[in-house]
C-alpha cells in the first residue's frame, strides 16, 4: 500500500495558520473531524493532550509525530500540516516542527499505526524529502510528492497467514484421561477445550495437568520429601483419570483473533511467556500459532 493512499489533500494542513502547537493540533484535528464527518474534537485533543504530556515525539529534520488513541475512530487517521517557520514541539531551534505528521488511533490498532509510523520515518529520515514537503505550497502539490516518491507502508501479516491446525478439541465435560490420549497422540503442547456449542473455553496443556498432579499429591502427602519415594503423577492420574477436563484448563493459555496481525500476536506471547496460542474465529479454535512459526517467517523473509 503506498503511503500516499492514508492521505488525501483535505487532510493536509498547508500552511498551519498557527507556530504554536495547541492551536496548530487542534487546526490539524479540526480537519480530520470534517473529513470524517465525526464530531469527536474534543475526545481527541484530550487524547493528544494526554500523550504529549509524556514529551514530544519528534525525529529531527524538523519533523514532529505527535498522536492519540481513542476507540472513537475505527482505523488509524493520518493529518499532515506544515509550516514555514516550524511549530513549537520543544524548546528551542531543534524543537520546531516545519512537518507535522498528527496520527489518531483506535486503541486496537497498534501495528497498523506502527507499519504507518515506520513508511512516514523512512520518508522523513531524507532531509530532501523534509525540504520539499515542508516548503510546498499547497496542499495538492505535498500530496503529489509524496506519491511520487513510492513509500510504500509494509501490508501487515496476520494470524490466519501462519497459524498451524491445531491437535483436534476436547469437549470441556469429557473425562480427563480422554483429554490426556489426545495429548499424548498428537504430541501437541496444548489441546483447545470446547463447550457443547463447539467454543473455545480454555487449553489443556501438559503443565496444567502436571501442575494439577503435584498439587492433589502434596495436599494427600503434606510434604514434598516423600516425592522421592512415590510415584505422584501416575498416582493422580490412577485415582482422578475421571475428573472433567474442565477442572484442569490451563488459565495462562493465549487466544487469538485470526485477524490478529503477526506483530501484535508475537507481542502477546512474549508478554505472557507462552510459545503457542489457540487461534479463534467466532469463538471458535481453527488453529495454533507457534512462536517457532514465526521466527522461521522471519528469517525466510529476512533471506528472501
Amino acid at each position: 500500500m503506498r503511503l500516499s493512499s492514508l492521505l488525501s489533500p483535505k487532510l493536509i494542513s498547508c500552511p498551519l495558520a498557527s507556530a504554536d502547537k495547541e492551536p496548530a493540533l487542534r487546526e490539524m484535528v479540526k480537519r480530520l473531524c470534517g473529513v470524517a464527518q465525526q464530531d469527536i474534537e474534543a475526545d481527541i485533543m484530550n487524547a493528544v493532550g494526554a500523550r504529549e504530556k509524556f514529551g514530544s515525539f519528534t525525529m529531527g529534520h524538523g519533523v514532529a509525530f505527535p498522536h492519540a488513541r481513542t476507540d472513537r475512530v475505527g482505523r488509524v487517521w493520518v493529518v499532515l500540516g506544515t509550516h514555514p517557520k516550524g511549530v513549537a514541539f520543544g524548546p528551542g531551534p531543534d524543537g520546531l516542527a516545519r512537518v507535522v505528521v498528527l496520527f489518531v488511533i483506535p486503541k486496537t490498532h497498534a501495528a497498523s499505526y506502527l507499519q504507518t509510523l515506520a513508511a512516514f520515518s523512512t520518508l522523513f529520515k531524507n532531509p530532501n524529502h523534509v525540504e520539499e514537503v515542508a516548503t510546498a505550497s499547497n496542499a495538492e502539490e505535498i500530496w503529489d510528492y509524496i506519491d511520487g516518491t513510492g513509500v510504500r507502508v509494509r501490508e501487515a501479516t496476520f494470524v490466519k497467514d501462519l497459524m498451524g491446525p491445531h491437535a483436534g478439541t476436547i469437549r470441556a465435560k469429557a473425562l480427563l484421561k480422554e483429554g490426556l490420549e489426545v495429548l499424548v497422540a498428537s504430541g501437541a503442547d496444548v489441546v483447545p477445550v470446547v463447550d457443547e456449542a463447539g467454543n473455545y473455553v480454555g487449553g489443556l496443556t501438559p503443565r496444567a495437568v502436571v501442575r494439577k498432579g503435584i498439587h492433589t499429591y502434596l495436599s494427600y502427602a503434606g510434604s514434598p520429601a516423600v516425592l522421592s519415594t512415590q510415584a505422584p503423577f501416575e498416582d493422580f492420574l490412577k485415582h482422578h483419570g475421571d475428573l472433567p477436563v474442565s477442572s484442569v484448563i490451563d488459565p495462562g493459555v493465549p487466544s487469538l483473533q485470526e485477524e490478529t496481525t503477526l506483530l501484535e500476536a508475537t507481542m502477546t506471547l512474549t508478554r505472557v511467556g507462552r510459545n503457542s496460542a489457540i487461534v479463534l474465529r467466532q469463538g471458535k479454535p481453527v488453529g495454533l500459532l507457534r512462536m517457532g512459526d514465526v521466527v522461521r517467517r522471519a528469517i525466510v523473509t529476512r533471506m528472501g
